[in-house]
């Protein structure tokens, strides 16, 4: 079950895509926080600041010592009290999570489209190792494309880091789904599949992996679970379809050359009978 610190860490990334967690993993993150906040209390904060001060009044201090030191055992037993919430919050957050993890893939597909497109927009321009200065020489459109995409590739990854989070903490998605399946609209074979996930593999300059999948022909688009499975069983099929055609091919091939065999077998025979009898 993921701790509550990685929940946060989710809420973070969503929060920069203008988005938020699910209802009840947002009140458990901030039933959290609360409880933290009352069990950190300072009870002797006032009593040091009037010390330091000069203020104290020696017919109160008892009483006030005596407060005080009521409020540090609260604070004690409030402590191990917001620990005992740990757990069940988190509990709650992850359900929550879990519950809604394909809402939260669609929610972001806007921004996820948005940038694609700029990514697109830059790949019909440039390949990915192409220098600024031979962009820049390209013209001023390629140049504005060019400017954009270390913003680009940060959105894209943010998108990545959440339905990475989602799939490893939450078990959204199949075991083992190629995290292309997840960002291409679809395969012609499963040959296209590996090579995407080794152009995923591949991060480095301006507009990182995704501008190496644009600039290969692979359509972006953000799947939800249900979508990735299906393009990759898709991918499979043709494969699966292609080999089987390969095979089918291969077995004809193979028929055609027995057959041209058997028919040379046949006429050594008949030539062997007919040499005697003419004899």
């Amino acid at each position: 079950m993921p701790e509550l610190v990685f929940i946060q860490s989710l809420a973070h990334d969503l929060q920069a895509l203008g988005l938020d967690l699910p209802e009840q993993a947002r009140t458990a993150l901030d039933v959290q926080a609360a409880a933290l906040t009352a069990a950190s209390a300072t009870p002797t904060e006032d009593l040091r600041a009037d010390a330091e001060a000069g203020t104290l009044d020696p017919a109160t201090i008892g009483a006030r010592v005596r407060e005080a030191a009521l409020a540090l055992n609260a604070r004690a037993a409030a402590h191990e009290v917001a620990r005992e919430l740990i757990h069940p919050l988190q509990k709650v957050a992850t359900r929550a999570v879990m519950a809604d993890a394909d809402r939260i893939v669609k929610a972001m597909r806007p921004a996820f489209d948005t940038v694609a497109a700029g990514i697109a927009e830059a790949a019909a321009r440039f390949d990915p190792d192409t220098s600024p200065e031979r962009v820049i020489a390209t013209g001023p459109e390629a140049t504005a494309a060019y400017r954009t995409l270390d913003q680009h590739r940060a959105t894209l990854d943010r998108v990545h880091a959440v339905r990475a989070t989602l799939t490893r903490s939450y078990g959204y998605g199949a075991t083992g789904t190629p995290a292309a399946a997840w960002y291409v609209a679809t395969f012609v074979d499963f040959a296209q599949v590996e090579r995407a996930q080794r152009l995923l593999e591949q991060d480095g300059g301006p507009g990182g992996q995704w501008l190496r999948l644009a600039s290969a022909g692979y359509r972006l688009r953000l799947n939800t679970a249900t979508e990735a499975a299906a393009v990759l069983a898709k991918a499979h099929g043709a494969t699966d379809r292609a080999q089987r055609a390969a095979e089918q091919r291969s077995l004809a091939e193979h028929r055609r050359q027995y057959a041209g065999y058997l028919d040379a077998v046949t006429a050594t025979v008949a030539h062997t009978d007919d040499g005697p009898q003419a004899a």
